[in-house]
């Protein structure tokens, strides 16, 4: 029993080693980052399919927690909470040999949770939202493109025209965005 319990904490500090090399590669190397954030939630999966989810939630925890001193805190919760759900709830259903598609089925869900719970803590932490800053972007590039095509000399009812139809099209994306 101890044994176990041995080889599992020791494998625990290990793959949260793993997971936290990779956060800084994610974090620090330019081309690497991309697909170091893809390769992330891997050692948490392994653990969880190898020892279960007490080991992978505090390995995960550990991770964080030294992420968090590594790089910064804010940028270690977004990945840990966007990040982590989805591999324990792949591993969960690779450890309790679930069908391909509840397993697909429950990991997507914990995607789509930890997705919003960071989208959620991005908000309270910073108080800007997101999709309004996608908006407003849309806006000014929408703005933009109009005052080029002024100077071009589109004829004004085109551009009110243009204008109106873009004006209902941000209405619908507005309402719409949050489904995204």
């Amino acid at each position: 029993m101890a044994d176990v319990k041995i080889k599992s904490m020791t494998e625990s500090s290990l793959l949260a080693s793993i997971t936290v090399i990779v956060a800084l590669m994610g974090a620090y190397i330019p081309f690497l980052g991309e697909i170091a954030i893809l390769i992330w939630p891997l050692p948490i999966l392994i653990l969880e399919v190898r020892h279960g989810l007490k080991w992978a939630l505090l390995s995960v925890l550990a991770a964080g927690i030294i992420m968090a001193i590594l790089i910064e805190p804010m940028t270690a919760i977004r990945m840990v909470v966007g990040f982590a759900p989805p591999a324990v709830a792949l591993g969960y259903g690779f450890r309790k040999n679930l069908p391909a598609s509840q397993t697909l089925l429950i990991s997507l869900v914990a995607a789509i949770v930890a997705m919003l719970l960071a989208l959620g803590m991005l908000f309270a932490m910073t108080g800007i939202n997101p999709l309004n800053m996608q908006l407003e972007v849309l806006e000014e590039s929408f703005n933009a493109s109009i005052s080029a095509y002024e100077t071009m000399g589109v004829p004004s009812d085109k551009l009110s025209e243009m204008k109106d139809n873009f004006g209902k099209a941000f209405q619908m994306v507005g309402m719409l965005m949050p489904l995204v």
